[in-house]
């Protein structure tokens, strides 16, 4: 990536994956937890949910440091940056609030002492809200986070679609992000001995972080050509 060497834009491509993959994951164990009516399951994805709350502090400092160094380069679009701005702010702000009715959820559950009967609609629609909203602010960043990625020159009959690239470089984040949140799943599983979450986590080690290398490693030998 051409912003390597520039620490701010690094940052926010590397910290700004995590939500979005962790939402994802989120919401798959979340709705496990709820059709078995497992609260310890629920209550561990409401405790994820405001983690993932908190990054939103890193996106935005990093995300506002990236503007920064790339207002001056010619390359990027001001229109482009400021669109892709007003859409990740867009997120955060539900990223946030969603985490922030995820903690005051996860504090009621504690207080009763018993088995939660609210089956917290309100914070899974936030977070899939979240969801749909950072992949609509990384589609918008796609240009300008992955400018080294235009094609200047085609070969014919060697060069395949650009869009290969693209699909490559978004299929990877979840092999890679993924497994750190279907890990994370795995050991609190193991540590509360909950089944339900243990086999919530094979699920995702299995279907999501396996599987989804095959279509991972496709698009790679086409965007290498690319």
């Amino acid at each position: 990536m051409h912003v390597i060497p520039q620490s701010w834009a690094h940052l926010h491509i590397l910290v700004s994956v995590f939500p979005s993959v962790g939402l994802m994951f989120c919401a798959r164990v979340y709705i496990a937890g709820f059709r078995t009516r497992n609260d310890f399951v629920r209550r561990t994805c409401l405790v994820l949910l405001g983690g993932l709350a908190l990054l939103s502090i890193p996106i935005y400092v990093s995300g506002v440091g990236s503007a920064a160094d790339l207002s001056g380069n010619a390359r990027f679009s001001k229109d482009a940056i400021n669109t892709h701005y007003i859409w990740g702010m867009a997120a955060l702000v539900i990223l946030l609030i969603a985490g922030f009715a995820a903690g005051f959820e996860f504090w009621r559950a504690r207080q009763a002492r018993r088995e939660s009967k609210d089956p917290f609609h309100l914070v899974l629609g936030l977070a899939l809200v979240a969801l749909a909203l950072t992949f609509v602010a990384g589609e918008l960043g796609f240009e300008i986070n992955h400018h080294e990625l235009e094609l200047i020159v085609t070969i014919p009959d060697i060069s395949t679609p650009q869009a290969w690239s693209h699909a490559h470089i978004i299929l990877n984040h979840i092999p890679t992000a993924g497994w750190v949140f279907a890990l994370a799943f795995f050991v609190t599983a193991l540590v509360a001995n909950d089944d339900v979450m243990k086999r919530a986590s094979l699920t995702l080690f299995c279907q999501i972080c396996s599987i989804v290398g095959v279509p991972t490693l496709c698009p790679g030998t086409a965007a290498m050509w690319a």
